[in-house]
């Protein structure tokens, strides 16, 4: 795994991070995407976790906000695989539960727009962007209106005749420098959020639950490992952030020997 410091843009922390810290920011390049000017946004925050029921597997957006009118979900993809589409399609499906209280009217369901930001073309096809909705496979001019859009961000394609906004920023997804406004705003705010302590020990905590979560799912042969990993894990930040041992809770982070030794001095089994 990458170093704090070494995260980019297209890393989905920083991406949540950035995006989320910085609302206009967030707007601007939202407007960008959609080719639409947005006047005002609303953020629910960080990776935002919709569970329906118990039982359900539940999802965690990375950036989810809202207009007047809209709700969207920006996330970004910077691994092609092949289930994305069934992500998508099963991200909608938990959006729209999420806005239906019980018994109300489907009418109400918002018009809702999630976008991958990729940084590979997951069709292969060489389109900046891919935007679908459901139409008749008979008549394609008739569009089902459900209001429920996807898009795919491609920076891999032709850009004959693109927006040179738009240009500039899937340049700058694929690593290349431009001399445009807002992709240098977002170098900027990159560049502050490598600076920012407390997400530094955030990631390298979340960095850990992946090890330990890893390690005991291997060592116990069950599903539950993860979740014990991140308890513990947990628990352990918890006690040490609360004592302002900041220095501790990198170390407990980045060492697992460390971490080992401070579960058992700190009685977290």
């Amino acid at each position: 795994m990458k170093k704090y410091q070494e995260l980019g843009f297209t890393d989905d922390f920083m991406f949540c991070k950035v995006m989320t810290a910085n609302p206009d920011l967030c707007r601007r390049v939202l407007s960008l995407l959609l080719g639409k000017e947005i006047k005002k946004i609303e953020m629910h925050g960080m990776q935002q976790t919709v569970d329906i029921t118990a039982g359900a597997k539940g999802i965690r957006m990375d950036v989810y906000l809202n207009d007047e009118e809209t709700v969207y979900d920006m996330e970004m993809q910077a691994a092609s695989k092949p289930y994305l589409p069934k992500r998508l399609r099963y991200y909608q499906a938990m959006l729209d539960l999420n806005h239906l209280e019980s018994g109300m009217d489907y009418e109400k369901l918002p018009h809702t727009v999630i976008i991958f930001i990729c940084t590979f073309d997951f069709f292969g096809k060489r389109l900046p962007v891919y935007t679908f909705e459901n139409r008749c496979a008979q008549m394609p001019e008739v569009s089902m209106g459900d209001e429920a859009e996807k898009i795919f961000i491609n920076p891999v394609s032709d850009r004959e005749g693109l927006d040179s906004g738009l240009n500039a920023f899937l340049d700058y997804l694929e690593g290349k420098k431009s001399a445009d406004g807002l992709t240098d705003e977002i170098e900027e705010a990159v560049e502050r959020a490598r600076q920012h302590k407390e997400w530094e020990v955030e990631y390298m905590t979340w960095q850990a639950y992946q090890m330990d979560a890893r390690r005991e799912g291997q060592e116990e042969g069950r599903k539950e490992g993860r979740k014990e990993g991140e308890n513990k894990l947990g628990r352990l930040m918890t006690v040490l952030l609360s004592q302002g041992l900041t220095e501790e809770a990198k170390r407990a982070s980045q060492d697992a020997q460390a971490r080992a030794d401070m579960y058992q001095k700190y009685g977290i089994i």
